[in-house]
């Protein structure tokens, strides 16, 4: 007979579990990581033209254009702190999510150990039962010999 774990059926769900949130992991970490790399980009463009603001004022510049710099300076600031809250609320969306996948880990994790005892236990009971029968068989012969030469004798 061959070894049947009963909440087998158990942790398929939990396997499935897992597998699910490290997927859903994934995304979250991908989507932060973008986020990221935004931020990085207008963060960068903002240095960009604050820079070319400086340049043109040393240069001379008139007073509509460095009111268009300041404006549009003042826009990549708003999108940037949209952004710094974008990307914190991802990072968060990822944590959650990894604190999720641990104790999902956790819980199949103890459902194989079961099943890694329950499986233990089964082979040495097979093992004590089969020891037992051919320790049975061994007697039996052996009495038969006995029979056998006390009727030779």
């Amino acid at each position: 007979m061959m070894f049947k774990f009963r909440l087998e059926p158990a942790l398929r769900v939990r396997k499935w579990t897992e597998e699910k949130l490290q997927q859903e992991l994934a995304q979250c970490q991908i989507a932060w990581k973008a986020a990221l790399a935004c931020l990085a980009a207008l963060e960068n463009q903002k240095s960009r033209y604050r820079a070319e603001l400086q340049d043109r004022q040393g240069r001379g510049i008139t007073a509509a254009e460095m009111d268009l710099y300041r404006a549009y300076l003042e826009r990549l600031g708003t999108e940037i702190l949209h952004q710094q809250d974008t990307v914190r609320e991802l990072e968060l969306a990822a944590e959650a999510k990894r604190v999720e996948l641990v104790e999902a880990s956790k819980k199949k994790k103890v459902l194989e150990r079961l099943k890694e005892k329950k499986q233990q236990a089964y082979v040495y009971e097979e093992t004590r039962q089969e020891t037992r029968i051919l320790d049975e068989i061994a007697g039996q012969n052996r009495l038969r010999e006995e029979g056998n030469e006390q009727r030779r004798s």
